[in-house]
């Protein structure tokens, strides 16, 4: 197990980085009040001039294919699914010219949201599970295309009338992301027990069935691949 304190934007930042969510979490679930909470928490960074601000852990298993990076993301998916969504809000309004700024839009879209150069099937950095991460990918669509009824969808809006609406330069905004802080917590396979952590991370709020617990077992000692086609058929 390896720990480090880093801001999240440097967390996201990298080569081929891919970020998954996997089958055996619970759905995203963050709704409008844990989003007003977060992005007044920026505001407030972005006007007080505060060095950091620490929004938590994130807990994952990191592997390398030779393809790229990827990270099971064991704890945290509230956390880097809505800043992702926050991010992918504020490059599509710089997109659209609904916001000034002189940050390079590019640099957001390619260094915090997608691989430029990998396979078409981790091109984005983010991978929600099963409905989630349809919702996810249609953002960077078409909005007639996105998902409606989905916390995903909804908390982009959120965002996105928020980003629009806000008192501080856009600059000033991205300047008080950069100083989100987590710790960032790496297992290793075959030397830390993900399922002992995952279990204790989660022994609190609602809890886990018997169910839950004997299918995370299973499916954690799993790679991804296997891990879906086993959630799928099985």
């Amino acid at each position: 197990m390896k720990a480090d304190g880093k801001s999240f934007l440097r967390f996201l930042e990298g080569a081929d980085k891919q970020f998954v969510i996997p089958v055996y979490q619970r759905n995203y679930d963050w709704s409008k009040d844990q989003c007003e909470q977060l992005f007044n928490d920026i505001i407030e960074i972005s006007q007080d001039g505060a060095r950091t601000h620490f929004i938590g852990s994130i807990v994952s298993i990191y592997h390398d294919d030779g393809k790229g990076q990827e990270y099971l993301i064991i704890d945290g998916q509230q956390r880097i699914t809505t800043l992702s969504i926050l991010l992918l809000a504020l490059y599509r309004l710089l997109e659209d010219g609904q916001l000034s700024s002189k940050l390079i839009k590019q640099q957001i879209k390619e260094e915090y949201l997608v691989n430029k150069y990998s396979e078409e099937d981790k091109k984005v950095r983010l991978k929600p599970i099963k409905s989630d991460n349809e919702a996810f990918f249609k953002l960077f669509g078409k909005e007639e295309n996105f998902i409606p009824d989905s916390n995903i969808t909804n908390n982009y809006f959120y965002f996105t009338n928020r980003l629009k609406s806000m008192d501080v330069s856009v600059d000033n905004f991205f300047s008080a992301l950069k100083r989100l802080m987590i710790v960032e917590i790496e297992l290793k396979r075959g030397e830390d027990d993900p399922q002992l952590i995952f279990e204790s991370l989660n022994s609190t709020g609602l809890s886990l069935t018997q169910a839950d617990l004997v299918r995370n077992f299973i499916l954690m000692k799993e790679h991804t691949d296997k891990q879906e086609d086993l959630y799928e058929t099985y």
